[in-house]
């Protein structure tokens, strides 16, 4: 019989993929319950009035014994994972105080011996743009341009405005070492998958081949960052830029992330079998980085919609534990979704960065954009439940 896992958070389905391919049997709370991860788990949805805050009561009734794991920006709750850890074993990051997701500490702990930072201002000089960031955001949301002048929020930080390319890398953080899975690039705000906001997260390819003295840098920080905050344990990732030969590290992402999924996919790799390793589940050896097998480059990006829409049915199955689905995510045929929500997230693999980005903007035109106005004509319409 598999061990259950408990996964948390606004949208689960590539972490309940990843805890099957580990061997897990997943038990899942989110906000939307689509119809590939009703597929293949057991799937409890959360209204949205109840996310985060009624998690304790909503788990309250299943097995103690059952660990949880949690993704997208629960790092931000401090005390509801720690009414959650009371309840049962917590596998990832619970704060105790000032950590990795503090700017603050972040900025304390950069120097030329670790990394560098982007510049966060106390008081900030106009003829430079600066953005507006929440403390506690995640996924892009609540950034936007400071505007000379304006007071900032203590909810709120200045950081220097850098027009990219974003990478994000994947770590794992055991007893005995910190080891770097991979390496993605954000994709930038393509306007054909109709992103609410031009911070929002849109989407991630990799595997990316870096220079081995990059690699060399991040693996380094890895290992700085886990010496720094022991509670930062099992999978985690961090966004970063590269300047030369310099990393700077943007921001630290304690906990299974968006990007996870292709590099998972891109590696053939299970990540949740490396962060059980961690947590003291099963005893597996962490392969080495870079790889020392071909590997494919995958990508996966967000479909929002551009207008308030119903979602035409959509082509998908159940994908093998490796295959990468063209469409994840799926919706039921008929749902309504509000304009700037997210639709479903289309995916591609190919040979390299350039072949995935311009297979993934092709799917959302030619499989999403077309499908969605033939179904949203107006004389179809009145047909919608």
């Amino acid at each position: 019989m598999h061990d259950h896992l408990l996964l948390v958070g606004p949208s689960v389905r590539a972490m309940a993929y990843s805890a099957l391919r580990a061997g897990f049997t997943p038990i899942c709370f989110d906000l939307f319950a689509d119809l590939d991860l009703q597929a293949v788990a057991q799937v409890k949805p959360i209204p949205l009035e109840d996310y985060p805050n009624k998690l304790p009561e909503l788990l309250h009734g299943y097995d103690r014994q059952i660990p949880l794991m949690y993704t997208g920006g629960l790092e931000n709750h401090p005390d509801l994972l720690q009414e959650l850890l009371k309840q049962r074993p917590v596998w990832g990051y619970v704060p105790k105080g000032e950590g990795v997701r503090s700017p603050a500490f972040l900025d304390a702990l950069a120097s030329e011996e670790t990394f560098a930072r982007l510049e966060h201002p106390a008081n900030p000089t106009e003829d430079v743009c600066w953005l507006l960031k929440p403390k506690a955001g995640s996924g892009g949301r609540g950034i936007r341009e400071w505007k000379p002048g304006e007071t900032v929020p203590d909810s709120h930080f200045l950081e220097e405005y850098w027009r990219g390319p974003f990478f994000s890398a994947l770590f794992v953080a055991t007893n005995e070492a910190t080891q770097l899975l991979g390496v993605a690039e954000t994709i930038d705000w393509p306007t054909r998958f109709h992103p609410p906001s031009y911070f929002s997260y849109v989407g991630s390819i990799g595997n990316i081949p870096l220079r081995p003295s990059q690699l060399a840098r991040l693996v380094c920080i890895g290992a700085q960052l886990t010496e720094a905050d022991p509670q930062l344990r099992g999978l985690f990732g961090i966004d970063f830029v590269v300047d030369g030969e310099h990393i700077i590290l943007i921001e630290v992402n304690p906990r299974y992330t968006a990007s996870t999924e292709v590099l998972e996919l891109s590696l053939s790799i299970s990540s949740i079998t490396f962060h059980a390793m961690a947590f003291g589940g099963r005893r597996v050896t962490v392969p080495p980085y870079p790889p020392l097998y071909p590997y494919r480059t995958v990508g996966k990006a967000i479909y929002y919609a551009a207008d308030d829409l119903r979602v035409p049915p959509l082509e998908w199955k159940v994908p093998q534990p490796m295959d990468v689905p063209t469409f994840a995510d799926i919706p039921k045929p008929g749902s309504l979704i509000r304009r700037g929500d997210p639709v479903c997230t289309v995916m591609a693999q190919g040979k390299d960065f350039e072949t995935v980005d311009s297979d993934l903007n092709e799917i959302a035109w030619w499989g999403l954009s077309n499908p969605i106005y033939e179904y949203n004509r107006v004389d179809r319409l009145p047909d919608q439940p």
